[in-house]
């Protein structure tokens, strides 16, 4: 028969590679003291899927015994989970901010959200985003008995390179600067 606990302790073990949860069971609610105790019980969890959860009175884990040990089949946290998830979307949240997620949307997109950066393979460079800002640097003309001078002032880090010169300036450079959390498009 299946059962509901209360998890008063979660910590990943260096023997087993399980989560191994300390449980409560039968007794009164807020005294953990004195309902039904399982210490070192070994959460599998989903393969490819690791997941530390934050112990706090509303963490709950449903499971079964088998003799004297539980085997758990699911744990959840009935504050946070998300109450906002479209038709046909699949979302992997946090289970400490289900703020920070990404969704996968019915429509095929992919949206990644948090109010935090996003890094993606320990990447350490902003990302330039289409219709950024892009310095180059200026070029300018004085006009006079002939010829006309042009005067080139590189922009940005770093320096663009010199602009071929000829009947036009060609200027080259990169994007020097991305802005914080936005949408990219590629």
């Amino acid at each position: 028969m299946l059962k509901f606990f209360k998890v008063t302790s979660a910590s990943f073990s260096s023997v087993s590679k399980f989560l191994e949860l300390q449980l409560r069971g039968a007794g009164d609610e807020g005294n953990d003291d004195s309902a039904v105790p399982a210490d070192g019980v070994q959460f599998p969890g989903v393969f490819g899927l690791a997941v530390k959860p934050i112990v706090q009175s509303s963490l709950r884990a449903l499971g079964q015994y088998l003799g004297d040990e539980i085997v758990p089949a699911w744990l959840w946290d009935r504050t946070k989970m998300p109450t906002d998830v479209g038709d046909g979307e699949t979302r992997v949240y946090s289970v400490g901010d289900n703020t920070v997620r990404i969704k996968l949307m019915a429509n095929g997109e992919l949206h990644i959200d948090g109010p935090a950066k996003i890094v993606l393979n320990g990447g350490t460079q902003n990302v330039a985003r289409e219709h950024d800002t892009l310095d180059v640097g200026t070029l300018t003309g004085q006009a006079g008995p002939y010829p006309v001078v042009f005067n080139y002032t590189p922009g940005g880090y770093p320096a663009p390179g010199i602009p071929t010169m000829g009947p036009m300036a060609k200027l080259t450079g990169i994007i020097a600067d991305g802005t914080g959390n936005k949408k990219i498009k590629g």
